[in-house]
């Protein structure tokens, strides 16, 4: 089991008082495996605020052969509510989603049934890492990756970061609950991710 540790740092005068903004532990060793990271990025980014959806996922695609290592959603970056609306802001719950792609471009058979649930403070900006090393879970070319809100939905509460342009080669599907159809989130061209697979060397 191999252990790297991120952007360790100093948080006051205290010695010895080391804060962790990031700490990962994978099951790969770096002698066997290599991890590739897939960054979706764009030229523009906006906030989306899922006030009439509960599920929203992205279709990935080119991703290499390997297993599936970590995905990095990103929140709050362009449309800080807490600082804004403070009053309006909760404390929010969020479950990972990851389905196959059917043929059609639909989202398939769900690749993970055990519920993974990311908790995040109202305050909180930028990535969020979801270890999903010890799942085991072998990376299919293309995948459809996304969140479920978990809770009552806010107005103006906790904001996804997504790509605001690139709807002609990006596809983001929302739904209000697990019952209703997809339909395409034309406010949301891609949700701003970034997926790593373990590759061996």
């Amino acid at each position: 089991m191999a252990v790297a540790v991120g952007n360790a740092q100093v948080s006051d005068i205290v010695k010895d008082t080391i804060r962790l903004d990031e700490l990962v532990i994978t099951k790969y060793s770096s002698s066997n495996y290599r991890i590739r990271d897939i960054a979706r990025r764009g030229k523009c980014y906006a906030p989306d605020n899922l006030s009439d959806a509960s599920e929203i996922i992205s279709l990935v695609d080119n991703l290499p052969a390997g297993e599936l290592n970590s995905i990095r959603f990103y929140f709050n970056e362009m449309f800080d509510a807490y600082k804004r609306l403070p009053q309006n802001v909760t404390d929010r719950d969020f479950e990972l989603l990851l389905y196959r792609v059917n043929d059609n471009n639909t989202p398939g058979e769900r690749l993970v049934h055990e519920t993974m649930l990311l908790r995040l403070k109202k305050s909180h900006t930028g990535g969020v890492v979801i270890n999903i090393s010890a799942l085991g879970i072998k990376s299919p070319d293309r995948l459809f990756i996304g969140l479920r809100l978990l809770g009552e939905r806010g107005k103006n509460d906790f904001y996804v970061d997504c790509l605001c342009n690139g709807y002609d080669k990006y596809l983001t599907l929302f739904r209000d609950s697990a019952s209703k159809d997809w339909n395409r989130r034309w406010a949301c061209a891609a949700l701003k991710i970034d997926v790593s697979v373990a590759v061996k060397k």
